[in-house]
């Protein structure tokens, strides 16, 4: 029997073979811009291509037995064939790829909760309270009233009762184009509300129908429906398409934003390109991704790109290869991230690059001297903050800002840190720019930051306050995000009001409560300013891209041109207090290692061209052997190493011991940024270490380094 059923299996891989669907002819040539088509894989047939294949990766996945599982390269040839890829040629995989990936496609949001879900199903197959279906899809979370084996799970919940009531053999002949078409209408469904407080964004031709319908028939005396009506509604215009039991499964799991098939998007994007994940990285935008890959000279071109930038760029950048995705103003990004390190690993991890670097052009075999900034890097310690991760752009004075996440909170916090954002940078007035940083909560009464996680509460109150003093800036309020836009977080007024409080009350505690922002890196300057800030930085103006984009600039002087830019808000903008561990063994705060008014020199040098890694691939230092010599001043490399485990470890003791703060994060000063990348920066904190702690890096502290 078990045989029979893998024959069948593998005569219905053949039937269903993904090239059979995809239609023939070469797509037309598109102007530039245009989006492509996604007709091929739009006529995929949502049941017998997408979910058969789901299904059988579900099954595979649970196997028992480990040997039966397929790898994940078995995995991804299954559910994205190379064959089907490379036959598009120009056409999109868009619409495929948002049904496999919906948490990543930030253009669909469905912000609809499980219990609506089954409330919906109730409703449409007419199961009543106190019936068996009802109590199973209302309670799916309860093993007495659900099978054990799939308790918790609504989709196989919903499977479960569905498949009492069809054949089983029965499935709908609906395409990938059509289920869009009703996840974009569901989707779409949740800014609609009875009060009327906000308006539906697109009114669909089935919402017209239907509130008409309810009218004429009296449903709705108020001549509204509500939103558990409309979307019952939606629900018996896809049931009316005969759906298997099997297809709601797998509509259900969309919804959720919870596929669970064994692979996950980051393998998947590898899969499609090489290219994927970087441009990922960069936009953080699954429909931009699709159409820029369609494109069939992209991979051609990138690699020309690739050969050129990095021709144009040799010696002149840092030990890493420049990166071919720029920033860009008012794109969501991923931005850097950091790596769990601890006190043992912490010296040794920053300079393992650096090391490597030396081992390449200076190997000890060799008598040639080995540079001071490469045997010990140049670091940044800052803070660990307990904020909200943003990125913030402010583009002609008009500040907008995304989470890690790429949701814009920008309606949310603009009224209340805009103003203070254009007056920390009203030095050069005439800039555009990207920041990287976090937001806390700041109580005035008690000088103190608020605990973490109640940043949109605060918001609410101090634009309570603002408006009440017309203090907001109308800048700040205007149409910010295209009303389309579902990856849009709207008026913290709306979303985040404390309703316990009166408008009073909440005016009064926005006297006393504010965001604040705290930056640690720069990604983007531009204007007419960009010439004078370079200037003042000691800089060439041709340092940046041509567009603004800062991130293949080493750290040194991206932190440069942010402590040159910002200016000190008290308590609203600041830059996260950083101390820098010198290549000497010496420990500087920022403020002063970054100052361009008393920037500190050492033998003539200032004490940044000596610990930069760049300077010395760009050969600006003469005589480097002998003035490497004298910054030793007779330090042993053992010294030094124990130097800088020391004001670590001391930098450390003061944030974590004495000001109560979570940590540190390290961050090699060589390094470019790196979108969504975890290199060069380390965090560590006492819940990181298993033990007691114990000296940063004694290892290396205590024994020569190479």
């Amino acid at each position: 029997m078990e045989e029979q059923n893998e024959a069948k299996v593998a005569a219905a891989d053949d039937k269903y073979n993904a090239c059979e669907y995809l239609t023939n002819g070469q797509p037309e040539e598109l102007p530039p811009k245009q989006e492509p088509s996604g007709e091929r894989v739009n006529g995929l047939p949502f049941y017998n291509f997408f979910c058969f294949r789901l299904e059988k990766m579900w099954i595979n996945k649970r196997e028992k037995q480990s040997y039966k599982r397929w790898k994940e390269k078995e995995r991804l040839e299954y559910i994205l064939p190379r064959q089907m890829i490379d036959d598009l040629n120009g056409q999109t995989i868009f619409p495929y790829l948002r049904l496999l990936l919906p948490e990543q496609d930030s253009r669909r949001q469905f912000s609809v909760k499980e219990k609506k879900i089954a409330e919906a199903y109730c409703k449409v197959l007419a199961f009543g309270k106190g019936t068996k279906q009802y109590e199973m899809l209302m309670n799916f979370t309860d093993p007495q009233k659900v099978p054990p084996n799939i308790a918790g799970d609504l989709s196989l919940v919903v499977e479960y009762v569905i498949k009492q009531r069809v054949s089983k053999d029965i499935y709908s002949k609906v395409k990938l184009k059509k289920i869009n078409c009703y996840l974009d209408e569901i989707a779409n469904l949740k800014t609609y509300s009875n009060n009327n407080r906000s308006t539906p964004h697109h009114n669909h031709e089935w919402r017209r129908a239907s509130q008409h319908q309810n009218n004429i028939s009296g449903g709705n005396t108020r001549g509204k429906q509500t939103i558990s009506e409309l979307r019952a509604d939606w629900l018996r215009r896809v049931m009316s398409n005969g759906l298997s039991a099997v297809e709601h499964k797998w509509l259900v799991r969309i919804l959720q934003k919870k596929m669970e098939i064994g692979v996950g998007y980051i393998t998947m994007l590898k899969h499609i390109s090489p290219y994927a994940i970087e441009l990922w990285n960069a936009h953080n935008n699954l429909q931009k991704i699709c159409t820029v890959l369609a494109d069939p000279t992209y991979t051609n071109r990138r690699r020309e790109n690739e050969e050129l930038r990095n021709q144009n760029t040799r010696g002149n950048a840092s030990i890493w290869e420049p990166q071919m995705q720029p920033a860009e103003l008012g794109n969501t990004l991923s931005p850097m991230i950091s790596i769990r390190s601890s006190f043992e690993k912490l010296m040794t991890q920053t300079q393992a690059h650096h090391q490597e670097h030396l081992k390449k052009f200076h190997p000890p075999s060799t008598k040639a001297h080995r540079p001071l900034s490469f045997q010990f890097p140049a670091l940044t310690a800052e803070i660990k903050l307990d904020g909200e991760r943003m990125i913030i752009h402010i583009n002609n004075g008009r500040v907008t800002m995304n989470t890690r996440n790429s949701k814009w909170y920008s309606e949310l916090y603009a009224p209340v840190l805009g103003p203070s954002l254009r007056r920390s940078l009203s030095r050069y007035s005439n800039l555009n720019v990207i920041l990287d940083g976090e937001i806390e909560s700041w109580d005035n009464v008690n000088k103190a930051l608020v605990p973490f996680g109640e940043n949109r509460t605060v918001a609410g109150y101090r634009k309570a306050y603002l408006h009440y003093r017309g203090m907001i800036d109308p800048i700040d309020i205007e149409k910010l995000h295209d009303e389309n836009d579902d990856n849009v977080m709207r008026s913290a007024t709306d979303y985040y009001r404390d309703r316990s409080l009166s408008r009073e009350e909440m005016v009064e505690r926005g006297k006393n409560f504010w965001l604040k922002f705290r930056a640690f890196d720069i990604l983007y300057v531009a204007g007419s300013d960009k010439d004078r800030l370079f200037l003042d930085c000691g800089m060439g103006t041709n340092d940046s891209d041509k567009n603004g984009s800062i991130i293949d600039m080493p750290l040194m002087k991206r932190k440069h041109i942010l402590y040159q830019i910002l200016m000190k808000q008290e308590n609203e903008v600041e830059i996260c207090p950083t101390v820098v561990i010198r290549c000497n063994g010496h420990a500087v705060s920022g403020e002063d290692y970054f100052s361009t008014k008393n920037p500190i020199t050492e033998f003539g040098y200032p004490a940044m061209l000596l610990d930069s890694a760049q300077a010395i691939l760009q050969q600006k230092i003469s005589d480097l052997e002998n003035l490497d010599k004298k910054r030793k001043d007779g330090r042993t490399n053992n010294q030094i190493s124990k130097m800088r485990a020391e004001a670590m470890e001391e930098f450390y003791t003061n944030v974590v011991e004495e000001y109560k703060f979570e940590g540190l994060v390290v961050k090699d000063l060589a390094s470019p940024y790196l979108f969504g990348s975890r290199k060069f920066w380390w965090k560590f904190k006492p819940d990181y270490e298993t033990d007691e702690a114990v000296d940063i890096d004694v290892r290396v502290a205590m024994k020569e380094v190479i």
